[in-house]
């Protein structure tokens, strides 16, 4: 049986490489994905399947640190962005959900400088400029209407983005409703 002369370790593209050398000059190599990809990959999976928001944030945050060089190793072997980024595509609606404006305004940036959008962030933060306005918007009328019936808002709110609103009104941790028949009666919390 052959013995183990040498180990060789070396980092290559994100891998963590192992090469054992034999005494009867057989060699085996082995690779497991290495730091910081290991980390992204864990805080991924929190992103995507956990329960508690806050938790989710936070390694939404912890990502956004790792995130320039996992583009930059992805755009190494790929012309294209992945289609799923954790963090850009879960984290700023987590944001927004919660109407903390600053913060999305801010994971947007971090996004952006990390090459992460295809487009440099500007459709990320046109969409964050329109849903802002729909939320704020919606907030003031509910708060003069409280229990208004979430079916009948969309005709109410004359010029609010259409599609901002559906997400507002289906996701929003700013607003409380109540069934009522077909439809939910919308409050502000």
């Amino acid at each position: 049986m052959a013995k183990e002369i040498y180990r060789e370790f070396k980092i290559e593209d994100g891998v963590e490489w192992t090469t054992i050398y034999y005494d009867d000059g057989s060699v085996y190599g082995e690779g497991e994905i290495g730091e910081p990809f290991k980390t992204y990959y864990r805080l991924s999976e929190i992103i995507v399947r956990g329960k508690d928001i806050q938790e989710r944030l936070s390694a939404c945050e912890a990502t956004y640190d790792i995130l320039p060089a996992f583009v930059r190793e992805h755009l190494k072997d790929s012309p294209k962005l992945p289609d799923t980024i954790a963090c850009r595509d879960i984290g700023v609606e987590l944001y927004l959900r919660l109407g903390e404006w600053d913060k999305a305004r801010s994971a947007i940036n971090k996004i952006a400088a990390a090459g992460a959008y295809g487009d440099n962030g500007l459709a990320a933060f046109k969409y964050f400029q329109n849903y802002k306005q729909t939320a704020e918007l919606a907030l003031n009328f509910l708060r003069q209407n409280p229990g208004f019936p979430q079916n009948k808002i969309y005709k109410a709110l004359i010029g609010a983005d259409k599609d901002c609103l559906k997400s507002f009104t289906r996701s929003s941790m700013m607003i409380r409703k109540v069934k009522a028949g077909s439809t939910n009666k919308l409050y502000c919390k």
